[in-house]
């Protein structure tokens, strides 16, 4: 396995995912690296998709390798600043060398990660809408003031989405026009947890939109994308139950 590609986007993919978990399977197939993770609450998902396309150099066939993201983290910290980095696999080892200036490479043992083969759940939602990834990070910043959770709140007869946080005494509403949002909207309500959300919109960095699926008492969907592109970072989050 030699896999070839640029490291400032795939440090900041790692420190993302490493938000939810500390230790992840990597599977590279014919199509390129998936990584899918379930953090230890069982409440949330991630998804990552890079098909091999967006590699600078793709050699693999058929390689799943587990890795603690906290070292990786670290190790993608130090050659970020590379034109392009190389992993590859040495035995138990993952080698990472950066390819221009002052040549470094760290090994990274391998872990044995049991767990079984984790595939991207197929759900259904009743409201869909895609915005800028930096609209719902601001709005997630202004619930986060009055609240530890929000509501997503569609109608399909006003035609409107709003974020509405309300705590013991404050409360914040954000409401969305056309020229913001393009949506598909069903009559939803459900309530999710911002401490989470905050986590999922650092993807805003890297990501220009985000597509929100959702529906009444059901997990929500953030996939996150840039136009043109088919890389993706996907999140599932479990719907919080309020008395």
């Amino acid at each position: 396995m030699r896999v070839e590609l640029k490291p400032r986007f795939f440090s900041e993919i790692i420190s993302i995912i490493n938000q939810l978990v500390t230790e992840a399977n990597l599977k590279f197939d014919k199509d390129g690296l998936s990584i899918i993770a379930l953090d230890p609450g069982s409440v949330a998902m991630v998804i990552f998709e890079m098909p091999k396309e967006n590699f600078l150099a793709y050699d693999v066939t058929q390689e799943t390798i587990a890795l603690s993201l906290d070292d990786l983290k670290q190790v993608l910290k130090r050659v970020e600043k590379a034109d392009a980095i190389v992993l590859e696999k040495k035995e138990n080892m993952l080698k990472v060398s950066s390819k221009d200036g002052i040549r470094r490479s760290f090994h990274l043992a391998l872990i044995n990660l049991e767990e079984e083969e984790r595939k991207k759940p197929s759900l259904s939602f009743t409201s869909l809408i895609e915005m800028s990834s930096d609209l719902l990070k601001e709005s997630i910043e202004d619930v986060s003031i009055v609240a530890d959770s929000f509501s997503f709140i569609s109608s399909k007869k006003d035609k409107s989405f709003k974020i509405i946080g309300r705590g013991t005494l404050n409360k914040s509403e954000i409401e969305f026009n056309e020229d913001e949002i393009k949506a598909s909207l069903g009559d939803d309500k459900t309530a999710y947890s911002v401490e989470y959300f905050e986590k999922f919109v650092k993807a805003s960095k890297i990501f220009e939109k985000v597509k929100i699926s959702y529906k009444t008492d059901h997990p929500c969907q953030l996939e996150f994308f840039n136009e043109g592109s088919d890389i993706k970072l996907t999140f599932i989050l479990a719907p919080r139950i309020e008395e």
